[in-house]
């Protein structure tokens, strides 16, 4: 079964957690992700150059969004919902190895890789994917030397299941780490867990969309706890997508 990513990405927008809130990737969110690349940590698990200026960051974003546009992938940008203040970019593309699977991806600002920031965004995105869509398999992919995007991958429920190699746009061969979780998997994994705690997420309820008059109505929500400060010597924990190559194509092409 052909995943709908539109239909994927307008169900993700309404998604929030306690602290984050997700919403369509913008080409202003170039502006935050430029800013992240200036981190040496932030590019050395991803496959691709850290960029020369903020318009080689623009193109790339640009891609991404047009990919999106065209029902290729989904595309959400992270914020803190008090702030606004962007967190990070999470991607649903199709995984080639299985119509039904989707690879993901997340690109976490240093400044939000303390605090379980970023594992609070991973298991809502995954918990989300299996709920709001017919995906029957999640696919993530590290460096085993990212240690942090590894943990992440198996703290959102994913098991390791093989190693693979990609090429970086360098053309270089990079050995990864792939993690997935079915959809049997995660119902299991749902089922273990206490009942107030099976839902990683929460969606903003749009009179719209159930027919009522009423005002919107956003569910309940549990203590909100600030998010943290940066602090030095950060460790890396953002996932890396596992079909990056397509970056390794000039980026108005590869959308």
């Amino acid at each position: 079964m052909q995943i709908d990513f539109e239909d994927l990405a307008t169900e993700l927008q309404l998604v929030h957690t306690a602290r984050l809130a997700l919403r369509p990737l913008a080409l202003a969110d170039a502006w935050p992700l430029w800013t992240a690349t200036k981190n040496p940590a932030f590019n050395a698990g991803l496959l691709w150059e850290q960029p020369d200026n903020e318009i080689q960051v623009f193109e790339r974003v640009e891609a991404i969004v047009q990919a999106a546009h065209r029902g290729r992938l989904a595309a959400l940008s992270a914020v803190c919902k008090e702030t606004g203040q962007w967190v990070g970019l999470f991607r649903f593309q199709p995984y080639a190895a299985a119509p039904s699977g989707v690879e993901m991806g997340l690109w976490m600002h240093p400044t939000f890789w303390h605090g379980r920031v970023s594992l609070e965004l991973g298991k809502a995105c995954v918990n989300a994917a299996f709920s709001l869509s017919a995906v029957q398999l999640l696919v993530g992919a590290a460096a085993p030397s990212n240690r942090g995007a590894c943990q992440l991958n198996q703290l959102c429920g994913m098991v390791p299941t093989r190693n693979i190699w990609r090429k970086h746009e360098t053309l270089a061969d990079v050995e990864l780490i792939e993690h997935e979780i079915t959809r049997a998997q995660w119902l299991a994994q749902q089922a273990d867990q206490a009942p107030g705690k099976r839902k990683a997420f929460e969606q903003v309820v749009l009179p719209s969309r159930i027919g009522a008059a009423a005002p919107a109505v956003v569910q309940r929500q549990t203590r909100v706890t600030p998010l943290l400060p940066p602090q030095p010597a950060p460790l890396v924990e953002h996932l890396l997508p596992v079909n990056e190559t397509a970056a390794a194509v000039p980026l108005r092409q590869a959308a």
